[in-house]
């Protein structure tokens, strides 16, 4: 399976870019859209795939293709950069760049995912988790999750409120001080962001920063 659980956004009845439709785990995300034959006119392979993990593979690697000056007639720059952050930093809020009506026109304007019912972006949504998938209520029940670092299994680590954790491979743990290598990250208010060597220690701080608040999604990580 190519993410942590099959009841994760990208399936979601509350995911915006779903129309309130819980879909399955794999869905084609170019049924229904120009996108498909605009790409395979880039030479990029799109079939059975999503948008953005073709993207993010293609990673600027641009030679014998020709999406390079397609990017370039869009006024986005891309010299010695990778696509994947360049669209993230556009966050598609795409004010002031020709790139805006060439999506539009691809009928791409509603794909990005969005929790109708919690009022967040979901940038990983076949990543991210919560319990009202599973009840489908509409009322949030607990925090959103996000897929932690792989231990023997998937695990789930909670979001600090809207600010899912991020992935680092440098740092010192904030909990133990121990070197961090393959770790996570979360954005300090007062300071460079606070880094964890695993996720208990993730989940230990956060229990500390949200009292009387539970995770039941990470249970398996205290087990553990």
């Amino acid at each position: 399976m190519p993410n942590g659980g099959p009841d994760n956004c990208s399936t979601c009845g509350f995911n915006r870019r779903n129309a309130g439709r819980w879909r399955n785990s794999a869905p084609d995300e170019t049924q229904g859209s120009r996108i498909a034959p605009v790409l395979r006119n880039l030479g990029l392979e799109t079939q059975g795939s999503r948008i953005a993990p073709v993207l993010r593979n293609l990673g600027l690697e641009t030679q014998g293709s020709r999406i390079a000056p397609v990017l370039r007639n869009l006024g986005l720059e891309t010299q010695g950069s990778r696509i994947a952050p360049v669209l993230r930093n556009l966050g598609l809020e795409t004010q002031g760049s020709r790139i805006a009506p060439v999506l539009r026109n691809l009928g791409l304007e509603t794909q990005l995912p969005f929790c109708e019912i919690r009022g967040v972006p979901v940038p990983y949504d076949h990543w991210t988790y919560c319990q009202n998938w599973h009840t489908r209520t509409c009322d949030p029940i607990g925090p959103i999750y996000s897929s932690g670092i792989y231990d023997q299994s998937y695990r789930r680590i909670p979001w600090h409120g809207a600010v899912p954790p991020d992935f680092v491979t440098t740092g010192v743990c904030s909990e133990c001080s121990a070197p961090v290598h393959d770790g996570i990250s979360i954005p300090s208010v007062e300071g460079a962001p606070l880094a964890f060597c695993c996720n208990l220690h993730y989940l230990n701080w956060w229990k500390r920063q949200h009292p009387g608040q539970d995770a039941p999604m990470s249970y398996g990580i205290e087990e553990h």
